[in-house]
């Protein structure tokens, strides 16, 4: 059987606190034949954390099933063209929409863009390195996803 685990509010908290029962049971759960998978709607370059990957998942479902693999094999990760990213990018943009752009490497934002915004601040703290601006590198993403925030409910 294929256990899946997803990560934000499951796996750990909002302070990243993952308890050791849950440890030892995704542990248990592989001693008895189990295959053991994450399965996030983060994309892949958000799913680094040491302790998190340390338990010794099988497999990680990621990007909302974007990219898939199993036994540090990449079976299957679909990018955007690039002319999908562009064209995704001028209509986010058109519409007032503030993006994160998600890939398996590298997630994409313009920080100015996430000032006020308690999610935006986190990935800033969290993704070091591995967060790199929109615009500066405008049309060379690699991305599986991406999400967005809007100032208001209602739009043109």
């Amino acid at each position: 059987m294929i256990l899946f685990f997803d990560v934000d509010g499951t796996l750990w908290d909002y302070k990243n606190y993952i308890p050791e029962s849950t440890k030892k049971a995704i542990k248990l759960a592989q001693e008895n034949g189990h295959k053991c998978f994450i399965n996030t709607g983060r994309a892949r370059a958000f799913v680094y954390n040491k302790e998190l990957l340390g338990i010794g998942f099988d497999g990680i479902v990621s990007a909302c099933g974007c990219m898939i693999e199993y036994e540090d094999k990449v079976l299957f990760n679909k990018l955007m063209t690039r002319d999908e990213g562009i064209r995704t990018m001028e209509s986010v943009r058109k519409h007032g929409f503030k993006p994160i752009l998600e890939g398996p490497t590298y997630l994409y934002m313009d920080k100015p863009d996430f000032a006020d915004d308690m999610f935006g601040q986190k990935v800033i703290r969290e993704m070091g390195e591995r967060l790199l601006g929109i615009s500066d590198r405008w049309g060379d993403w690699e991305m599986n996803k991406l999400s967005c925030i809007c100032d208001s409910p209602t739009r043109d």
